[in-house]
């Protein structure tokens, strides 16, 4: 029963995710719900990269199968002229469990172009994204937070481009 909340709260996660089937995907901490998050996906067939500062949560993941463990110091990032560079290794899905700003903003440079950040943990202080590199790269559409339907905020380049999806940029009068 312990596990009933965090349990839920990774697999909504992985649900707005939207990944595809043996995708790639990056999750940022490795507590109780960016582990679940992360033997989810490796129980399904995905290979993931737990990035977690604490020694004994590195060894978590990489007993729960991550096939990639790293530091958040090793995590590259990029300044605003810098907008069309993607990291090496680009994920479609980055998942922050950690509730932390500055491991917001890092995830979101490991993006590939479409990727979406999932925003899985709460914190104290709000990240900041720069708003060309999302429209340069097409990044963080469709899942941004794990808000529910009426409240989701949507963010990309293509609105109003007919493929189906929304763009919602402010919440729903209903949410209000």
């Amino acid at each position: 029963a312990a596990l009933a909340e965090p349990l839920a709260v990774a697999l909504h996660a992985i649900t707005r995710s939207e990944i595809r089937d043996g995708a790639p995907a990056m999750v940022l901490g490795a507590g109780p719900i960016g582990a679940l998050i992360a033997a989810t996906l490796v129980a399904g067939g995905h290979r993931v990269t737990v990035v977690e500062p604490a020694p004994r949560r590195q060894e978590l993941a990489l007993a729960l199968g991550a096939s990639a463990v790293r530091h958040p110091d090793e995590l590259v990032t990029f300044d605003m002229t810098q907008v069309n560079d993607l990291v090496e290794d680009a994920f479609p899905v980055v998942f922050d469990c950690s509730g932390r700003r500055s491991a917001m903003e890092a995830g979101y440079f490991q993006l590939a172009r479409g990727g979406r950040l999932v925003l899985v943990g709460t914190g104290m202080e709000p990240p900041s994204f720069d708003p060309n590199r999302m429209i340069v790269l097409d990044e963080c559409r469709n899942a941004f937070g794990l808000q529910p339907p009426a409240q989701n905020v949507s963010i990309g380049s293509s609105f109003g481009a007919g493929d189906g999806d929304q763009h919602q940029v402010l919440p729903s009068s209903r949410a209000r």
